[in-house]
């Protein structure tokens, strides 16, 4: 099986996976969840969402909410949101640096 990899601007290169890792923690911010938009943005647990007014019992989220009420099932789909909301229009990380996809490299072989 063949995977291309990414490359970033800033050097690094991986498997789409591990490039939206790599996007994640250069993008989201570590002491507070405020997105692009203003608004928290984070991955509410399951057993931690608020209930319902009235009802002491856990709610009905699903496995990937978010903050705002973004809610998927499809945990790829949560990311997606995430790296949308934290991923600034000039591609400057948290760590002062460029982060944007520089091209595709040659495809690796992998297992």
């Amino acid at each position: 099986m063949k995977m291309g990899l990414l490359q970033c601007s800033c050097g690094y290169a991986g498997d789409e996976a591990g490039f939206a890792d790599h996007l994640g923690e250069v993008f989201i911010p570590l002491h507070d969840d405020i997105g692009t938009d203003g608004r928290a943005h984070a991955e509410l647990a399951v057993d931690c969402a608020p209930a319902a007014e009235g009802d002491p019992g856990p709610s009905d989220v699903p496995a990937g909410a978010c903050l705002c009420g973004f809610a998927s099932e499809d945990a790829t789909e949560l990311d997606d949101h995430l790296l949308a909301v934290f991923i600034t229009a000039d591609g400057v990380g948290t760590d002062g640096g460029r982060h944007e996809p520089d091209c595709l490299s040659v495809p690796a072989t992998g297992g």
